[in-house]
């Protein structure tokens, strides 16, 4: 709970001070007039009374129940009010807006304009191994030399964006195409926007499913938690499994199946299709919560490490197992395998500033092809390419809703790119070649940054700070807003 970044993210922010702040006056309000005005046994009554009024306060929900970010009616109502008080102008000029549309057009748009990096295979299985909170800085410790020595010997992307922060963000990101940004959208919020925008329609598992695939989101822990069972289902995964009683496996947390037990149930599922349908192919999204706290690791594993890098090590192993198994019995040369992270929660230790907060949007890419391409790709990319590119690598073509840039190509144009951190009420923007640009989305204070390298997260990238006027990211904020509230 002193961890810096969240002590500044979740603890150190207005609408949570004004909360707490709120709530004691209400509370002290009450004990004095009831301690003035009424008898000792009405006294007593009344701040009970009031005790209970300030805990439903805090949990009446604003939206629908949510189970990763619980928000009451009084810190929704605050937090509108923080938003009016900092917005800025009320009107902003249409020449701001007009920039700002052609930006996120720029960044949305479906381009594949490039030039392939790879050969191409029809046809070919796709398993995607999601790793909690995996991200380029796990291998810059040392933690994982199996995964280190796949991205030294295939495609290793170092420029890999995660457009915000929690697994249910990332994930949706990576299978639908779509991002989330600030709206706080409920436990259903997501459903919803499937449903209202029909982007089952142009979710990779519905695509892939056209295409004859057996498409499964499969993942260690119960489905309830982020309700990721709701929202795999609405994006059309043809099963969507979590960890129930019956499920094998060995547990040494409560995050439900570990690593190694997550891929063998894998591997049955895979054995049980091809039984089935010999000429069938699949497409897998495997997701792991053996290196979420409390860390899911066989005890007699490497005892001699530290916990956390001992749950990244076990994760390490387990993956050198899979990829084993892969090539055991020949299915690698036919299979897209694809390692990844759904958020990142490490910062830069050795920065400071600006450059130890965008660290919370590192992810990691690993792909390797069946054909085992090799090389290191520096260019920006974010987890919502991942579903335009999975369709580029099978040549299939992509419906025009779906946008993005393929990692399978290389391109001459700069792209913008925006990404975000709920948890600390920060937008982004790389709106121009060696141009980052910064807003706290409650107080509006916004600073553009000249950067010293291409690659944004460079451990000896340098950040010039000079201040600026918000008003083309505040247009951006309202326009990503508008979108997820269904308005014009």
């Amino acid at each position: 709970l002193l961890e810096p970044t969240f002590v500044r993210g979740s603890v150190l922010t207005p609408r949570l001070l004004l909360t707490a702040g709120s709530l004691w006056v209400i509370g002290g309000a009450v004990l004095w007039l009831s301690r003035r005005l009424l008898p000792r046994e009405l006294s007593r009554r009344a701040q009970f009374l009031g005790v209970t009024a300030a805990v439903l306060i805090l949990l009446i929900p604003a939206t629908p129940p949510q189970l990763w970010m619980q928000e009451s009616l009084l810190e929704e109502n605050i937090h509108q009010l923080i938003h009016a008080a900092y917005a800025g102008p009320s009107a902003l000029p249409l020449s701001t807006v007009n920039e700002a549309k052609r930006l996120l057009h720029a960044k949305r748009r479906q381009d594949l304009d490039g030039t392939l990096i790879v050969k191409q295979k029809p046809r070919a299985n796709v398993l995607i191994i999601t790793v909690e909170s995996l991200s380029e800085d796990v291998l810059r410790r040392g933690w994982m030399p199996y995964l280190q020595k796949l991205a030294d010997e295939n495609l290793h992307y170092v420029q890999y964006i995660n457009p915000n922060i929690t697994t249910i963000r990332g994930l949706y990101a990576q299978v639908s195409g779509d991002e989330t940004y600030f709206g706080r959208y409920g436990r259903d919020g997501i459903v919803k926007r499937i449903a209202d925008r029909r982007l089952d329609a142009v979710a990779l598992p519905q695509l892939l499913n056209k295409e004859g695939y057996e498409t499964v989101f499969m993942q260690s822990a119960e489905l309830g938690f982020q309700n990721k069972k709701g929202v795999m289902e609405a994006l059309k995964f043809r099963y969507v499994i979590g960890d129930t009683k019956p499920t094998p496996g060995n547990r040494f947390s409560e995050w439900g199946i570990d690593d190694p037990s997550l891929y063998a149930n894998a591997g049955k599922m895979i054995e049980g299709f091809e039984k089935e349908r010999p000429d069938g192919r699949w497409m897998l999204l495997l997701m792991t919560a053996g290196t979420h706290h409390p860390y899911n690791v066989d005890p007699s594993f490497r005892p001699d490490l530290p916990l956390r890098p001992r749950s990244y090590r076990y994760a390490d192993e387990a993956i050198k197992g899979l990829v084993k198994w892969l090539e055991s019995t020949g299915r690698k040369k036919n299979t897209l395998l694809i390692v990844t992270g759904d958020e990142s929660r490490d910062t830069h230790k050795s920065q400071q500033g600006i450059g130890q907060v965008i660290s919370r949007n590192e992810g990691l890419l690993v792909i390797v092809t069946p054909d085992n391409e090799r090389k290191r790709i520096a260019a920006p990319y974010l987890q919502s390419d991942l579903p335009i590119s999975i369709l580029d690598y099978l040549d299939i073509a992509p419906p025009t809703k779906l946008g993005g840039r393929s990692l399978f190509r290389d391109y001459r144009e700069f792209r913008p790119i925006v990404f975000s951190d709920y948890a600390q009420s920060a937008l982004y923007a790389l709106a121009a070649p060696g141009t980052l640009l910064n807003c706290d989305t409650e107080q509006w204070e916004c600073s553009r940054y000249a950067l010293s390298s291409d690659t944004l997260f460079d451990l000896t990238q340098s950040f010039t700070p000079e201040p600026m006027n918000g008003a083309m990211m505040h247009a951006i904020y309202d326009n990503n807003r508008r979108d997820w509230l269904g308005a014009p």
